[in-house]
């Protein structure tokens, strides 16, 4: 049996809902089998609605006979990891899990009884090291920095998404910033809804020199960028998964870029949407700079991107988050100033942010 920590199971019972949620009845049942974990999950009712919980229990609980004796979960998580719905931040999840597994699977050493109670005892009179810490920490990515705030900009992305169909915003600022943090919450609050796998986000940028005097293309740039697949075909190799394009403007005057966008937007409205059932093609349009503003396109949603971050809202955020990865409060306490140091400026924080993070990542915050 596998035993997890509350925010472990919370984390693979997410990557499970986005996987699972979304899929059909044979969907579901199909790739029990192709994960050759089907042995242990007969009992469970596809249509569950606890379907996840069901089946993470059986996972944790069980052995495969078919499988060598193997563990059920390490079977399912080592083949979940290689399927392509499974984003680069699951998948770090997933490995963690994976170690986790590894080392309460390991036998003991063949020592002599004794030898191993004077260990257990010897062990209990000293005081926990910080490599066993460190070792029952969940690990510090990128999420602390994507969940945190947008509640403002995500209302507007939530209110005007819907189940299928074609769905266009807009927004402008630093693309770092944009690239790395409102769009990774995108990503999450698009699967979040409807319950299904996401394509990794499509970039299309468009500067100035491409125009050259001509009229530029859209689809045109974006068959360069997918190695000649226009958007039908994109879309149907996508099978059940919901689509992003990021259409990335760097230098082409306001004018020049709605004449552009236009014929696009237009195509996609009158070929694509009536094509997408119980899927969903999400339009960015993002200019790049902090003094520009957002494209007008018809029918597209202007998300509003903060300006600056709150101080008095984020510090106690970043805290209860390095509380909860088990953090010593000299290393909560130093992040905590130097984010505050930043006084909510918006690129300067997100950057001490990222800093942080990758730090805390390498142990040496």
């Amino acid at each position: 049996m596998i035993v997890l920590k509350p925010l472990e199971q919370q984390a693979i019972k997410n990557i499970l809902k986005g996987y699972f949620l979304g899929a059909s009845r044979p969907v579901r049942l199909a790739r029990l089998v192709t994960a050759n974990v089907m042995d242990v999950c007969q009992d469970i009712n596809p249509d569950d609605s606890g379907f996840v919980e069901l089946l993470l229990a059986q996972l944790l609980t069980h052995r495969l006979a078919t499988m060598g004796n193997q563990c059920a979960l390490v079977v399912f998580l080592e083949h979940l990891e290689t399927e392509p719905e499974i984003n680069e931040e699951d998948q770090e999840v997933i490995q963690h899990i994976l170690t986790v597994c590894q080392a309460q699977l390991a036998p003991p050493p063949a020592t002599r009884r004794t030898s191993i109670l004077d260990m257990l005892a010897e062990a209990r009179r000293e005081p926990v090291s910080a490599a066993v810490v460190d070792a029952q920490r969940m690990p510090v990515d990128r999420t602390l920095i994507v969940d945190y705030d947008l509640d403002k900009l995500m209302g507007q992305f939530r209110q005007r998404l819907g189940y299928q169909g074609v769905f266009s915003f807009t927004m402008t600022g630093e693309q770092h910033f944009l690239e790395n943090y409102i769009l990774e919450r995108i990503v999450k609050e698009l699967r979040s809804k409807t319950r299904r796998p996401v394509r990794p986000p499509l970039h299309i940028p468009l500067h100035w020199t491409d125009v050259g005097g001509a009229s530029l293309d859209i689809e045109e740039e974006l068959c360069h960028q997918c190695q000649g697949s226009d958007l039908k075909t994109l879309i149907r190799e996508s099978g059940s998964s919901d689509l992003i394009l990021v259409i990335w403007n760097y230098d082409i005057p306001a004018d020049k870029i709605t004449t552009i966008a236009r014929p696009f937007w237009k195509k996609v409205q009158q070929e694509i949407a009536p094509t997408l059932t119980s899927r969903c093609l999400v339009l960015v349009w993002v200019n790049v700079g902090g003094d520009k503003i957002p494209m007008e396109l018809d029918e597209s949603t202007a998300l509003q991107v903060p300006q600056h971050f709150d101080v008095q809202d984020l510090i106690p955020y970043i805290r209860g988050c390095l509380l909860q990865h088990q953090m010593e409060e000299a290393i909560i306490t130093r992040c905590v100033t130097r984010l505050q140091r930043r006084g909510g400026h918006l690129i300067a924080t997100y950057r001490e942010m990222v800093q942080i993070v990758k730090e805390l990542q390498g142990g040496t915050a």
